[in-house]
């Protein structure tokens, strides 16, 4: 799934680094960024490791289902509409910080926190997904003030 959407994606070229920024520089390691922040931004390899991260970030939040909201003849366009969504609400850094959080204590909360945030989303591209009211969510009393936003947003 992840191959097809990059080669497609790739070809579209329709990814744009002043959106998925924080997404490109999460690929190298921050000693890295620190020293050579400028040069990653004519990295001759941008746009395929900019893609790879996207395409990553999209399935791994999503699941492996995702690409059934991309069922138009214009998959990559709306791959774009979602990501440009996803990142603008904050939810990269949401789930960084979820990750964070991550241990056998709060795993039951987060996995359904996660899941509800995805079906929020499927919702928002898929008119066919019935809404099932939700539930309590105690991760979100953790969260950061910035990631509290992020995860009312993308489950409003």
């Amino acid at each position: 799934v992840k191959m097809d959407l990059y080669n497609e994606i790739l070809k579209e070229n329709l990814l744009n680094l002043k959106y998925l920024e924080d997404i490109y520089l999460d690929y190298f390691p921050m000693d890295l960024v620190i020293k050579y922040r400028e040069d990653l931004y004519i990295h001759p390899l941008l746009q395929e490791i900019m893609t790879t991260q996207a395409v990553n970030f999209f399935v791994n939040l999503l699941g492996i289902t995702s690409t059934l909201l991309l069922t138009t003849k214009e998959r990559a366009k709306v791959f774009s509409e979602i990501l440009n969504y996803l990142v603008s609400v904050g939810s990269y850094k949401l789930l960084n910080e979820m990750a964070i959080m991550r241990d056998k204590h709060t795993e039951k909360d987060l996995v359904r926190s996660l899941m509800s945030v995805r079906d929020n989303i499927r919702k928002r591209w898929d008119k066919t997904k019935k809404d099932d009211g939700g539930s309590e969510n105690v991760i979100l009393l953790k969260l950061t003030d910035f990631s509290k936003v992020a995860f009312n947003k993308l489950t409003e």
